[in-house]
């Protein structure tokens, strides 16, 4: 029987898994589109993940190896673009609104509606749609969760009608290990998982075959993820550190002058990770998201005992609880970025669509009746209007609104970067800027090396800047960075085996560099022969670049260091550009 059969007779009969296809299909036609039309630069983040792809690795500084070879697929396949870069994120999103789409449907007896629905509403969400368009870790994250997910609903299903899960089990364990080559906090899946199977603890049926399925699963997951034990247990744990020290954590990696910093709790962090949730969803999105968890808490999904219902709500809930939680207790202590806890509200998505589906088709029938009657008898019914509505048909149709809305905004951004009226804002002034910057200061490269004979090396002091420097450069030439011998925090670069800035071999040479002052240098380096480069303002029309704190120098004859940046005082240099 085929989807169209199934939902005959039924209302939003249209909303079929071929709907769902088409949808997903569609979605990443125009997203590789404005790839490959955008003049939107790469982010610091992009091009540090697609220097990680040069040099591919078991894991690195601060997160595990999945985006570095996805970048590197990518790229390989269709050339060091900034496209092709962030292709594996549109990728991403295209299976991430299928599994989304497969859950809704598994948890609702098949019902393609709901899983349309699903999908829509990830497409709504502004934040996911940014992640989908960015290469970062967040895209397949996000796909690995929903992953995992899917693959645990399957779990809890197995083991509660007394069946064999095993095949589901080593499926979540490879979903989750995946995620975690891209992002450690796919972790906090496992408590809600585990959460759930406690509350329904009467009703599990353990079997022989189940043990051994965990057994299994416990054996993939640890292959899946030793890629990144291996390296860390190699390098002497950096990422360990450097996570202890993101949160703020005594032992971490940064500097006890960043630390003082953020030592006393501000309730700024708190709202703004809460002001960011609301953003990334979309107010109207987010609305829906908390009413639909409130309705499925308060009624249990009509039936307690029936799988597709309460159940099936439950455990969507349980999943997307644990890292909500985590980092909202997080910013306590901490600041937080705002795109942490988002993975949290992907299986929520799917008690949105069976709200909607189960909502909308009633505000049909108000209209369809309220349409029957003669026009002088029709009353003003309506919440905004005068035909009738239900407060979950506006909130559905203010997210459609919304979702749509903040995506066109977000494109007219993106091609925003071409105005050179409006390069010099501060919003498009921090999107743009890097490609010009980098030919005017391709020509001072080579000035000096016409001068002194030596192919200077060109120093940044954060790997931001260096990694854009390194993708935008002509040649795409080696870059190094700094910033750890400067008092922050470590960067990939440290690791990397030929950006050594210890290495003898660049002592004599010249050097291109930039930071905010010369004496900045001069203290972290033997850099006695110093001279500032002025670079036309045409070429530092960007934010990155324009600041008033940065400076470029030549360095003559590029003498080393002056100490072990272990031995170094903790504490960020005065000078340092924050």
């Amino acid at each position: 029987m085929d989807a169209q059969t199934t939902l005959e007779g039924k209302p939003l009969a249209w909303a079929t898994w071929r709907a769902t296809l088409v949808l997903t299909l569609a979605v990443l036609a125009a997203r590789v589109v404005f790839l490959l039309v955008s003049p939107l630069e790469l982010t610091g983040d992009e091009a540090h993940y697609w220097e990680w792809s040069r040099r591919l690795d078991l894991s690195y500084y601060s997160k595990g190896p999945g985006v570095a070879w996805t970048i590197w697929a990518t790229t390989h396949l269709f050339g060091d673009t900034a496209w092709a870069v962030r292709l594996g994120a549109a990728l991403s999103g295209a299976v991430t609104m299928l599994v989304l789409a497969q859950l809704g449907r598994d948890c609702s007896d098949g019902d393609d509606r709901v899983g349309f629905f699903a999908a829509l509403a990830f497409v709504l969400a502004p934040g996911f749609a940014a992640m989908n368009l960015l290469m970062t870790i967040d895209g397949p994250y996000l796909m690995c969760w929903a992953l995992a997910s899917w693959a645990a609903y399957h779990v809890t299903r197995r083991i509660e009608s007394g069946g064999n899960a095993t095949g589901p089990m080593i499926a979540f364990a490879a979903a989750l290990g995946v995620g975690f080559l891209y992002k450690y906090t796919i972790l906090l899946l496992i408590p809600g998982l585990l959460i759930y199977l406690l509350i329904r603890r009467r009703r599990l049926r353990v079997t022989g075959a189940n043990a051994l399925g965990v057994l299994l699963a416990l054996v993939v997951f640890a292959a899946v993820i030793s890629p990144v034990i291996i390296w860390n247990a190699r390098e002497g744990w950096p990422t360990v550190r450097h996570l202890i020290g993101a949160i703020g954590l005594p032992g971490g990696d940064m500097s006890q002058a960043v630390a003082n910093e953020h030592a006393s709790y501000s309730p700024v962090w708190t709202l703004e990770l809460i002001g960011a949730q609301i953003g990334l969803m979309g107010p109207p999105l987010f609305t829906l998201i908390v009413a639909s968890v409130v309705w499925a808490m308060r009624n249990r999904g009509g039936n307690r005992d029936e799988p597709s219902g309460w159940p099936a709500e439950l455990l969507m809930i349980c999943i997307g609880t644990p890292v909500l939680v985590f980092y909202f207790v997080i910013s306590f202590i901490h600041e937080t970025q705002g795109n942490w806890p988002v993975a949290g509200f992907v299986t929520l998505l799917v008690l949105v669509a069976r709200r909607v589906v189960g909502e909308l088709p009633r505000y049909h029938d108000m209209v369809r009746d309220w349409l029957a009657l003669a026009p002088d008898e029709r009353p003003k019914m309506g919440l905004l209007r005068q035909k009738p509505e239900t407060v979950w048909q506006v909130a559905w149709h203010w997210t459609v609104a919304f979702g749509i809305g903040a995506q066109i905004v977000i494109v007219a951004i993106a091609f925003a970067t071409a105005s050179p009226m409006l390069q010099k804002t501060k919003l498009i002034g921090r999107l743009y800027g890097t490609e010009p910057f980098a030919a005017a200061l391709a020509d001072e490269i080579h000035r000096v090396e016409q001068k002194t004979g030596v192919e200077p090396i060109v120093i940044a002091d954060r790997y931001g800047e260096a990694s854009l420097l390194a993708f935008y450069l002509p040649g795409h030439p080696r870059v190094f960075c700094a910033q750890r011998y400067f008092g922050d925090r470590a960067s990939q670069y440290d690791f990397f085996a030929d950006t050594n800035l210890a290495d003898p071999a660049l002592i004599g040479r010249p050097a291109v560099v930039m930071r905010s002052s010369q004496a900045a240098w001069q203290r972290a380096f033997v850099a006695d022969t110093m001279d500032p480069i002025e670079l036309p303002e045409s070429s530092t029309r960007g934010q990155r670049w324009r600041q008033s704190d940065n400076h470029y120098y030549v360095i003559w004859k590029f003498g080393g260091l002056k100490a072990d940046p272990s031995d170094k005082p903790d504490s960020l240099d005065a000078d340092t550009p924050r």
